[in-house]
């Protein structure tokens, strides 16, 4: 089974089985997890493969960087 298909399916199991909402995140260190873990939403889990965090990061860097940007322009048209 592919890695994130499983860790998929163990949060689906943990939380069906516990009642609570859980977000996994996987990767070679606890602040990746922890963005990781974030970005994937309750109910979600993410795996960050090793040698793809900075990948990682800068796709959330982007991301971020757009948002600034959407509200810097709302606030200027609003």
């Amino acid at each position: 089974m592919e890695r994130q298909a499983y860790l998929r399916e163990a949060c689906g199991k943990i939380g069906r089985e516990t009642g609570l909402p859980l977000s996994l995140g996987l990767a070679v260190n606890k602040l990746v997890s922890r963005v990781g873990a974030t970005e994937a939403g309750p109910g979600g889990a993410r795996l960050v493969e090793a040698g793809a965090e900075i990948q990682f990061v800068g796709e959330l860097r982007r991301t971020l960087e757009d948002v600034y940007l959407q509200l810097v322009q709302k606030e200027r048209d609003g």
